[in-house]
């Protein structure tokens, strides 16, 4: 739309011939400005032309743009509305029992967890299992990889990061209930310290333990990894969006770069600020909220400094 005039693609095509900044179109003045004209032309040339993460991010924010040009309606088909309603809505697919594989039984909302972190990595979403302390966070992701694992889509490592003190019990959890999954330790001075050494160290391994210090100071060599997907254990570690370790995570897990899925562990995905909420999200749908820029001046002003409700609900996990 310009001016109020919808246009489709042809439309744009023939005005643009005119090369006149004030054009005619059914008995409408519009004014064209070249910016506009190439963003428009950005997007109708665009491959792929539209992706879930797009779709997400519109309906999940007012105000959104796509290729720097403002949306003003979307319609989802029947099925991408499907998706869209169990994503914001938090109609809960299917719940999955334990896997072949997996040593133990789930309880019922152990199975739920199970059946999400499996649906959103079916549309390549990150997902946040953000069950309280004690309630088997570990169990679930462990069940959920012996779940790829079974269905034969587990095809390369997936990278685990957590804090110093519990990587010995994600050891030690592993061994007990997925002992099919091979699991290595990149920790210590003797670990491997070159991208060779590493790829070598990894062959046939399906989960790789590290510590947030090891992540920030091994940063380039782990980006040399075709991780299959990342998770971050205590996610709450990355809640500061601008320090060393919550930057290593972001980047080393951004969708496209080394890996495909991501999921955080953490009892308390918000501790005290909104902006919280950006950091982990951007770590796991990095367009969902926008851009911090973005996210401050929609969410963040308007919550923290003047109670906006309104806001507040939009960003409310269910």
């Amino acid at each position: 739309m310009i001016g109020g005039v919808t246009l489709n693609l042809r439309d744009l095509e023939r005005l643009q011939t005119k090369r006149s900044p004030l054009v005619q179109h059914k008995g409408v003045w519009i004014e064209l400005r070249p910016l506009d004209l190439k963003n428009a032309e950005k997007f109708c040339s665009a491959e792929p032309p539209f992706s879930l993460d797009d779709a997400l991010r519109i309906t999940g924010n007012e105000g959104e743009t796509l290729q720097r040009l403002p949306v003003h309606a979307f319609t989802a088909g029947p099925r991408l509305q499907a998706v869209l309603e169990q994503y914001h809505q938090q109609k809960a697919p299917d719940p999955l029992p334990a896997p072949p594989g997996f040593a133990g039984q789930l309880r019922p909302y152990q199975e739920r967890g199970l059946g999400w972190l499996a649906f959103l990595h079916r549309f390549d979403q990150g997902a946040c299992l953000a069950d309280d302390m004690g309630l088997g966070k570990t169990i679930q992701l462990l069940a959920f990889l012996q779940h790829l694992r079974a269905e034969q889509e587990l095809k390369r490592p997936v990278l685990l990061v957590a804090p110093t003190s519990v990587l010995t019990n994600w050891k030690r959890e592993a061994a007990a209930f997925t002992p099919e999954l091979v699991v290595r330790e990149h920790y210590g001075p003797r670990r491997p310290a070159t991208p060779e050494a590493l790829r070598k160290a990894l062959k046939g391994v399906d989960l790789v333990l590290t510590s947030y210090g090891l992540l920030q100071r091994d940063s380039e060599l782990l980006e040399t990894i075709d991780w299959q997907g990342m998770v971050i254990d205590e996610a709450q570690a990355i809640k500061n969006h601008t320090a060393k370790q919550s930057m290593a995570a972001r980047d080393l897990g951004r969708p496209g770069k080394t890996s495909r899925f991501r999921i955080a562990l953490t009892g308390t995905p918000v501790e005290n600020r909104v902006s919280e909420l950006w950091a982990l999200m951007d770590f796991l749908n990095p367009r969902v909220l926008g851009d911090e820029p973005f996210f401050r001046q929609r969410y963040r002003l308007p919550i923290e400094r003047y109670g906006d409700m309104a806001s507040l609900r939009d960003l409310r996990p269910g």
